[in-house]
């Protein structure tokens, strides 16, 4: 075991000794909210993209739309959300959730279309209110890592600010989806 967490260390300081100085690679990132598609999602993609667990996912598509801030402030300015520019599709296991209690991690598996991307990510959500600001409002996250792309992109993660309701549509003044962030990773000496 001591040989495999030195492997593994040593591994992560030499791939971060080469990114170091900044040369190799250019860091993009993405800001967006995602609202639920009308399209119904068809279980049978998360299968394609491998999902890990023998649990049968809960599927959800989103459409992902671009935001605009203030340039002093950086505050959401008020959207139309008239176009998408992505979808991404979430294969979840929901197992047990009936009886979970806050911050229980829940397994995921996102693919994101993007920008003329696929990715693939894998990580867990979390749910840290089920009553904040009123039942049935849970407040909760996604943090995911990119372990598949097109060829130039060396890594990247995903991380979700989200609001669900759990009795199916929200209520009055509340929408569901996220507020998320995509940071990658894309290797400019590619082809060099």
């Amino acid at each position: 075991m001591k040989k495999i967490l030195s492997l593994l260390a040593i591994s992560f300081l030499f791939t971060n000794l080469s990114l170091a100085d900044g040369s190799d690679y250019e860091e993009i990132t993405y800001i967006f909210r995602s609202f639920e598609s009308e399209t119904v999602p068809d279980p049978q993609e998360c299968i394609d993209i491998g999902w890990p667990s023998f649990n049968e996912p809960i599927v959800a598509l989103f459409d992902i739309y671009r935001i605009k801030t203030k340039e002093n402030t950086g505050a959401a300015k008020k959207q139309n959300y008239k176009k998408p520019i992505g979808q991404v599709l979430t294969c979840a296991d929901w197992t047990g959730f009936s009886e979970a209690t806050a911050f229980d991690p829940i397994p995921v598996r996102f693919k994101a279309t993007l920008d003329g991307m696929e990715l693939i990510l894998e990580g867990e959500g979390r749910y840290y209110s089920f009553n904040v600001p009123e039942f049935p409002v849970a407040l909760g996250g996604y943090v995911l890592r990119v372990i598949s792309g097109p060829e130039d992109i060396l890594g990247g993660q995903l991380v979700t600010n989200t609001l669900t309701s759990l009795a199916g549509a929200s209520p009055p003044g509340y929408v569901s989806g996220s507020i998320a962030n995509l940071r990658l990773y894309k290797n400019t000496t590619a082809g060099n």
